[in-house]
C-alpha cells in the first residue's frame, strides 16, 4: 500500500508539474508576447527551475521517509553508550541493518 502510493504520489506530482509548466508557457508568451519575448523565455525558466527544485525536494523528502519506515529507522544521540557527535545540521539514524545514516535537516 505505502509504495503504491508513493509510486502514484511522485508521477501524479511529475504530471501535474508537466500540466503546470505547459499552461506557465502559454500563459507567459500571450502575455508577453512580440518585442518581450526575452523576458517571457527567462521569466518561464526562472519559475520552471524554481518548480522543478521544490518537486525534487518533496520526492526526495518522501523517499527519505519511506526508507526509514522500511528499515526501521530511529534518532540516535549516542551508540553503545558512547555520544555520536554529529555535523552541525544532520541528526544520526540507526536502521535495521545495524548501519548509522546522517541525514541534513529540513
Amino acid at each position: 500500500m505505502g509504495n503504491s502510493f508513493y509510486n502514484y504520489a511522485y508521477y501524479s506530482s511529475w504530471l501535474a508539474a508537466g500540466i503546470g509548466f505547459a499552461w506557465l508557457l502559454f500563459l507567459i508568451r500571450w502575455r508577453l508576447s512580440g518585442e518581450q519575448h526575452l523576458t517571457a523565455c527567462v521569466l518561464y525558466w526562472a519559475v520552471t527551475l524554481a518548480l522543478l527544485s521544490f518537486v525534487e525536494d518533496w520526492r526526495e523528502q518522501k523517499e527519505w521517509e519511506s526508507f526509514v519506515t522500511r528499515h526501521r529507522c530511529k534518532i540516535v544521540e549516542q551508540w553503545g553508550g558512547t555520544p555520536i557527535n554529529g555535523e552541525y545540521g544532520k541528526t544520526a539514524y540507526h536502521c535495521a541493518d545495524n548501519f548509522i545514516y546522517w541525514r541534513e535537516l529540513k
